[in-house]
């Protein structure tokens, strides 16, 4: 006797409402097992559909640009967005090997590392870098981070130790 399939279908619903968290650990644990499985069966799938998805993609940013922007300008706001636009800024600027305990240094350092002055405001703070290897140095007021003179008294500092 042939089951009904509304009937099946309405057993199934109720069965994935009443173990949900059963199924969504099933799942889970499936992912796990199954890494390499899935992100091999995603590449080649990319590989395959790799024009109708780019078309997909420009067809979807060019109905929703206004969309986007919007999303772009708020996450501009959050303090992720802030510190990603900041260290991307530096990369730009010619700092290699940006990382977030660079970030941090940066934002929690409230006084010039040369002249020992507290920073009126955020543009007063400048990241000080060698232009030729591109290596971060120290974090300077404007007044420092424009004339080459502090160079001099921190090296003759370190010599005086």
């Amino acid at each position: 006797m042939p089951i009904d399939k509304e009937k099946k279908n309405e057993y199934n619903r109720l069965y994935r409402i009443a173990n949900k968290e059963k199924i969504k650990e099933q799942r889970r644990l499936y992912n796990v097992a199954n890494k390499e499985k899935k992100r091999e069966y995603a590449r080649l799938h990319y590989q395959a559909n790799n024009e109708k998805l780019n078309e997909q993609c420009r067809l979807y940013r060019k109905e929703n640009i206004e969309k986007i922007k919007e999303q772009q300008k708020a996450y501009r706001q959050t303090p992720q967005g802030k510190k990603n636009d900041m260290m991307k800024s530096w990369r730009n600027r010619g700092i290699i090997n940006v990382t977030d305990t660079m970030y941090d240094r940066y934002i929690n350092t409230h006084c010039c590392d040369v002249c020992k002055n507290e920073f009126k405001n955020s543009r007063d703070r400048c990241l000080d870098h060698d232009h030729t290897t591109g290596d971060f140095r120290q974090v300077l007021c404007r007044a420092c981070n424009n004339q080459d003179s502090w160079k001099k008294k921190i090296y003759d500092a370190e010599t005086a130790v």
